[in-house]
C-alpha cells in the first residue's frame, strides 16, 4: 500500500464562480485527480462544533461537484476530539459519504480521545497500532 498526502489548505473556498467554461480551479483539479487516481482514502479529522474541520468539508464539496469523483471509492475514518474522541464528526462524515457514493469502512471504528498534547505524545503511537488492520481492512474491501 502506498499514501499520498493530498494538501486540502491549497484549495480555494468552495465558490460555484470560480468554475470557468466548466473547469474547475487549477488547485481544486488536481486534487480532484488525485481522487481519481485512488483506491481508497484515509480521511482523518478533529471534531469541531460536533463536525469535520471546514477544510476537509470544503474539499468534499470540490470533489462531489459534477461529477462526483468519490463514488464507488472506499475510505477508512479516524477522528480525534474530547470524551468521544470525535466521534461525533466521524458520524457526519459517514452520513456525506451515503450521498456521495462513498463506501466508509465501518469497523474498526477509530476515535481518539484527547487534547492536542494527547494526540501528539501518544496519539501517533495509537494510530500506529491500529494501521496494520486498517491496512487489512482496506484489502479485504477490494476483493
Amino acid at each position: 500500500m502506498s499514501i499520498v498526502n493530498a494538501d486540502i489548505s491549497l484549495l480555494p473556498t468552495r465558490n460555484t464562480d470560480l468554475e470557468v467554461n466548466d473547469k474547475f480551479p487549477p488547485e481544486v483539479e488536481e486534487f480532484r485527480q488525485k481522487i481519481v487516481q485512488s483506491e481508497c482514502f484515509l480521511l482523518a479529522s478533529p471534531e469541531y462544533n460536533y463536525m469535520v474541520t471546514t477544510p476537509l468539508k470544503n474539499a468534499i464539496d470540490w470533489v462531489s461537484r459534477p461529477p462526483n469523483v468519490f463514488v464507488d471509492k472506499v475510505a477508512a475514518i479516524v477522528s480525534v476530539g474530547g470524551g468521544f474522541g470525535g466521534g461525533l464528526a466521524q458520524y457526519s462524515l459517514r452520513q456525506n459519504g451515503v450521498f456521495l457514493d462513498l463506501h466508509s469502512i465501518n469497523k474498526p471504528e477509530f476515535f481518539l480521545k484527547g487534547t492536542k498534547r494527547t494526540v501528539v505524545q501518544e496519539g501517533f503511537k495509537n494510530l500506529a497500532v491500529h494501521e496494520r488492520r486498517i491496512e487489512f481492512d482496506m484489502e479485504d474491501r477490494k476483493r
